[in-house]
């Protein structure tokens, strides 16, 4: 099931977050957007040459840029405000990950016109 699902710009995944500070913090899965996709190269990480990358069936380890983003009411998911936010570090709003903390995909961001 998951050898065909693909991760690119724009795709929704979910990732284990720290909220809260100190004792009273808790670790949660949130929705993160997929900036950029990057791929070792001698030695060095670099902007992948492919578009994409097959999530849990890729040979070598790559890094994503991602975003947190909030769902709403209406179900409909937002960018997180990066400047005063009281529940998340500024450092987890914004981050790169490795393909390995991918807990689960939610699919493709689409934008309404």
């Amino acid at each position: 099931m998951n050898d065909r699902i693909l991760i690119e710009r724009d795709t929704i995944v979910l990732v284990n977050t720290k909220s809260g500070i100190g004792s009273t913090s808790t670790i949660i899965m949130k929705p993160y957007r997929v900036l950029t996709i990057y791929e070792k190269f001698y030695n060095k990480w670099f902007i992948a040459k492919e578009q994409f990358k097959k999530w849990r069936d890729e040979e070598n380890s790559y890094k994503l840029d991602v975003c947190m983003l909030d769902k709403d009411i209406l179900d409909e998911y937002s960018d997180v405000e990066l400047i005063s936010h009281d529940l998340y570090d500024r450092s987890d709003m914004y981050k790169t990950i490795k393909d390995s903390m991918i807990v689960d995909m939610v699919g493709k961001l689409t934008v309404a016109v």
